[in-house]
């Protein structure tokens, strides 16, 4: 690692050994997001999962902007919506949507809400991830509307 106004990893497992107690700030940021962009899907995974799983708050919201900034790959995009579904706080959860939703379509994500809410037949996690949608969605979008709207009326008609 070096410090000339940036920090650069050398490697995937140098970065991991940095992650726990490292400072999430947008140096480190960055250095993730051009690591990221030398990596294999494993390796990347790997990264964006050490930071999404991590116990702080500022390494789990340093994840999300990292998701939001440089993960194009639709596979990792679906694990990181596999992985929000065990986010339990609304708060955090309306964070994780938006991370997903800037790279994710709205209309495949509502269809695996769909099916994660039924194999769970959890009335607090549907209710819970009906109400971070509801107030992550843009006034002006139709298609999330619509989703939206799915997503409730499905929602509806399971209980």
């Amino acid at each position: 690692m070096t410090d000339d106004n940036r920090t650069i990893f050398g490697s995937r497992s140098e970065a991991l050994e940095r992650i726990p107690d490292a400072v999430m700030d947008s140096t480190f940021e960055n250095a993730i997001v051009a690591l990221l962009r030398t990596l294999d899907r494993e390796g990347t995974w790997q990264i964006v999962h050490a930071l999404l799983t991590h116990p702080k708050v500022s390494a789990r919201a340093l994840g999300l902007r990292v998701v939001r900034r440089g993960l194009r790959d639709k596979e990792l995009l679906r694990r990181v919506v596999q992985l929000s579904f065990s986010v339990g706080g609304l708060g955090e959860l309306q964070y994780w949507y938006t991370a997903i939703l800037a790279r994710y379509p709205v209309t495949r994500f509502v269809s695996a809400l769909e099916a994660e809410a039924a194999a769970r037949a959890d009335a607090g996690f549907t209710a819970r991830n009906i109400r971070a949608l509801y107030m992550h969605r843009a006034r002006g979008s139709k298609k999330k509307k619509i989703a939206y709207a799915r997503l409730v009326a499905a929602t509806a008609a399971t209980a």
